[in-house]
């Protein structure tokens, strides 16, 4: 399981180096974003399938997953 967000708030300050990071790349499959204009107006956007994590670490390989814990 890849863990995508974080479980407790963030505590650390905004410019300082963040306490994780990825250890592997993977597949994230395209999905629609929603996000909120300047007017408070909700739209969705496309975002594309990517490849997520850094360059040059492995690239997690497996079946799906359906839903993440919280």
């Amino acid at each position: 399981m890849v863990m995508l967000r974080r479980t407790s708030p963030l505590t650390e300050p905004p410019d300082s180096e963040p306490k994780w990071h990825y250890r592997v790349r993977f597949v994230v499959r395209g999905h629609w974003r929603r996000l909120i204009d300047r007017d408070g107006n909700p739209y969705r956007t496309w975002i594309n399938a990517h490849i997520k994590g850094p360059v040059g670490v492995p690239l997690l390989h497996g079946g799906k997953v359906a839903v993440l814990a919280r």
